[in-house]
């Protein structure tokens, strides 16, 4: 992970709002999403949890709340599931799926 990257990811905190960028086309493959970024001219796999995260951000959600509804709906630490939430947003953010407000 570059230095750029990871400096990404350290700025998201439980108030940055998420939600899916313009122009993004996805569809579920039965618990899994797949995201095809036609401009780019790549496509993204998401498991179960992170089809749960894409579903979440389709309307503007802070850190915060997502990690909140993950921790309701799964059996996790909260200090993995920001880890992990961090980790999967900053991605998307990076990549352009997801804007940040």
């Amino acid at each position: 992970m570059s230095l750029e990257l990871t400096q990404t990811f350290s700025m998201i905190d439980n108030d940055t709002t998420f939600r899916v960028a313009e122009r993004q086309l996805s569809s579920g493959l039965g618990s899994d999403t797949i995201i095809l970024d036609a401009n780019k001219g790549f496509y993204w796999s998401l498991n179960s949890v992170g089809s749960r995260i894409w579903a979440l951000v389709q309307e503007p959600r802070t850190f915060g709340q997502i990690v909140d509804t993950l921790l309701d709906e799964y059996e996790v630490s909260r200090e993995t599931c920001e880890a992990e939430v961090r980790d999967l947003l900053g991605q998307m953010q990076e990549n352009g799926l997801v804007d940040t407000q």
